[in-house]
């Protein structure tokens, strides 16, 4: 039996005890997130199709902050996914974030949502509901503008919740 098994186990036992916290994690293990101390298991890596838009967006924004004029703070680095930590109780990652240095916690395990200038969820039918429905009511209440490319087989659609900055526009 491997240990992946063992380890959700225990982690859904002490979860129907009490709410998690991040220190009850692995360490560095991305299978596991947290939101308001309720566990969520994290699926694979995403498919290539999520991954080549991942690549793409990250190239683009950092493209985008090294332009003249752009508006872009220059202490600002955009990350191909990380960890957003709330409290203790709530980790997510975000598949294309621009986050704010000086917010790093955990000794920088992630970034606290004060920290948090852009988040982009790609969905996938295994994460959908959860990107468009979960995720984003933390980032409206975080106050965070967000970026959801929404896959769906027929046809791909792009929204924008809150107020983008001015140098995450036009991005699609």
């Amino acid at each position: 039996m491997s240990a992946e098994p063992v380890e959700l186990t225990r982690l859904l036992a002490l979860n129907a005890q009490r709410p998690l916290t991040v220190h009850d994690l692995p360490a560095e293990d991305p299978r596991f997130g947290l939101i308001d101390g309720e566990l969520f298991v994290v699926p694979p890596m995403a498919d290539g199709v999520c991954q080549r838009l991942v690549g793409d967006l990250t190239f683009e924004l950092k493209l985008r902050a090294k332009a003249p004029g752009v508006g872009m703070p220059p202490e600002l680095q955009i990350w191909p996914g990380g960890n957003v930590i709330e409290k203790d109780e709530t980790i997510l990652t975000p598949d294309v974030m621009v986050v704010d240095p000086d917010f790093l916690v955990h000794k920088g395990l992630g970034v606290a949502p004060q920290g948090l200038r852009l988040a982009i969820e790609i969905s996938s039918p295994s994460t959908r509901r959860h990107d468009l429905i979960d995720k984003r009511e933390l980032y409206e209440r975080w106050g965070v503008p967000f970026l959801f490319v929404d896959r769906k087989p027929t046809l791909w659609q792009v929204r924008a919740f809150g107020e983008l900055p001015q140098w995450a526009e036009g991005l699609f």
